[in-house]
């Protein structure tokens, strides 16, 4: 689960700098708003690398990421839905693209989650 938080976190933060990087190629001026995704992958990166760092603590740590997974989800799927029932703009493919990381992140942590339970109930 360590090293999926610190890919999705990856994945976040190259799509909030290839968003801003879009946004300056296309001739527009950059916002630092292109690069939302970004924030909550560097949350993720860092919440990983901690789990790393502390094991006594990684079921605590990944627990705190699976909620920043979830409102990910959450936010991403109400800006792309309010995008595009709107005017579709790329803000609007890069929240449903955020969305879709966050939901895979989020699905595969609650596979991990009940995993990790049923090998505790199977210990006693």
């Amino acid at each position: 689960m360590q090293r999926l938080t610190i890919v999705v976190a990856a994945a976040l933060i190259l799509l909030g700098i290839i968003s801003y990087a879009g946004v300056a190629l296309g001739g527009d001026s950059p916002h630092w708003t292109a690069l939302i995704p970004a924030f909550p992958g560097a949350a993720l990166l860092l919440l990983g690398l901690l789990a790393g760092a502390f094991p006594a603590q990684r079921k605590h740590i990944m627990h705190v990421a699976m909620l920043i997974g979830v409102l990910v989800l959450a936010a991403g799927l109400g800006q792309g839905i309010s995008g595009i029932t709107g005017d579709p703009g790329a803000g609007a493919i890069v929240s449903l693209i955020m969305a879709a990381i966050a939901l895979v992140f989020v699905i595969f942590g609650v596979r991990s989650f009940i995993n990790a339970r049923r090998g505790d109930n199977a210990k006693g």
